[in-house]
């Protein structure tokens, strides 16, 4: 029994993931772990409350079928901002997921958005210099945060990138 099962059987949450990604995980040949029973299927847009915050998943096929980006907030010093999570990074491995992911990029500039952040530390950022940064110096600006025109302008480089990626792509086909 892994941890997810374990942690599910005592404490029974809610799973949520995408309707692409619950017929993702029962498709997938990898059985090595037992399978969440079918719970929540979340869709585009959809907010969930925990207590006094609000997220925001925003569907973005690419990294799975039915991947989502997070939209959360975040506070530094009392003051509330906005970070985008991503999922899987940016991936667009079709002109749909480009679609969505560009979808995400447009809420995350409507929310005005400083901040990335990943499920898996490094990707974006060198995620244990930016804390240890942080940690020797309280005082200064949060390296994570961007602010928001700087923020809106990376995530205008990423879809550049990703565009540029898939056209690469789609040429080697």
């Amino acid at each position: 029994m892994s941890l997810s099962s374990t942690a599910i059987s005592i404490y029974k949450p809610s799973v949520l993931m995408s309707g692409a990604d619950w017929d993702f995980i029962v498709a997938s040949p990898q059985r090595n772990r037992e399978l969440p029973a079918r719970d929540v299927s979340i869709t585009d847009g959809q907010t969930l409350t925990l207590g006094d915050t609000t997220i925001t998943m925003i569907h973005t096929p690419g990294h799975t079928p039915g991947s989502i980006a997070i939209l959360m907030p975040v506070k530094d010093r009392g003051k509330q901002y906005i970070a985008l999570m991503p999922s899987g990074g940016f991936a667009a491995p079709d002109r749909r997921s480009l679609a969505a992911l560009e979808h995400a990029l447009d809420v995350a500039k409507k929310q005005k958005a400083v901040a990335l952040l990943s499920g898996h530390p490094g990707i974006y950022v060198d995620t244990l210099a930016a804390m240890e940064t942080r940690r020797k110096n309280p005082n200064a600006p949060n390296p994570f945060f961007y602010g928001e025109a700087r923020f809106a302008r990376y995530l205008d480089i990423a879809d550049e990138c990703a565009k540029a990626r898939l056209i690469a792509t789609e040429q080697t086909k």
